[in-house]
């Protein structure tokens, strides 16, 4: 499991852009990646997952971004970003 916490000045946003994600598998209790948006814990409404393959792009509402990725499968999961201050 890889955790990064993303800070951007204080008045700024961040915008991420998952270029590459893919699972392994379709099993979201084995693979994901979760996104909160408000730069808090992961149990709450400001929080994404993401599964199975896909590109999608995150916008947070203030300074801050939590990211997970967790890939215990042995199918080959990968997770690729890119992010910048807005």
């Amino acid at each position: 499991m890889c955790e990064w916490w993303i800070r951007a000045p204080v008045g700024k946003r961040i915008e991420m852009t998952v270029t590459d994600f893919n699972s392994g598998n379709y099993d979201c209790n084995q693979a994901y990646a979760l996104f909160n948006y408000a730069g808090n814990n992961f149990h709450n409404s400001a929080t994404y997952r993401l599964c199975g393959t896909s590109r999608v792009l995150v916008r947070t509402a203030a300074e801050q971004l939590n990211v997970i990725f967790n890939g215990r499968v042995a199918t080959g999961p990968r997770f690729t970003a890119t992010y910048r201050v807005i």
